[in-house]
């Protein structure tokens, strides 16, 4: 945690953001480290609102005391969090996160997932119209060329 604390009684605002921003990434080192966390990325739109760092992430790593312990866990080229544990990527996307699979290709989101879905069940839906419809067919077809009276 900075040593030195917020001033009771400032109009600095932007000093009193950052004091308390850092003292919450103390305590999620802390937590994560007396969980056995190796990395974790953390997203708060809120955090984005107020104009602060909406991604904050952490990975066990060899820090500059040469200790173990949570390093700052950076982006790659392509501005995403790439995770050793799970192998998949994670990036802001607007007012979410878009997560990648090991492959490199994006996750659907619940949106996109929900959009499939329905198109799904449209196309379920029309295949099953359409054999009803071929089985009719074929029904009548055979009771013209049986002369059936069914």
């Amino acid at each position: 945690m900075t040593s030195d604390g917020p001033i009771i009684g400032s109009n600095n605002h932007n000093r009193l953001v950052s004091w308390l921003s850092q003292l919450l990434d103390d305590i999620r080192v802390h937590n994560s480290v007396t969980c056995g966390v190796e990395e974790y990325l953390v997203f708060d739109l809120a955090l984005e609102v107020e104009g602060l760092r909406p991604m904050w992430a952490r990975r066990m790593g060899q820090r500059d005391d040469g200790a173990r312990g949570f390093i700052p866990w950076r982006q790659n080229a392509r501005g995403r969090w790439v995770s050793r544990a799970l192998g998949i990527a994670f990036a802001p996307l607007g007012e979410g996160v878009r997560i990648w699979n090991p492959a490199g290709r994006p996750l659907m989101t619940r949106t996109e997932c929900d959009e499939f879905r329905a198109a799904e069940d449209r196309r379920t839906e029309s295949e099953t119209q359409l054999a009803l419809e071929e089985v009719a067919l074929t029904l009548l077809r055979a009771r013209r060329d049986k002369g059936s009276s069914w």
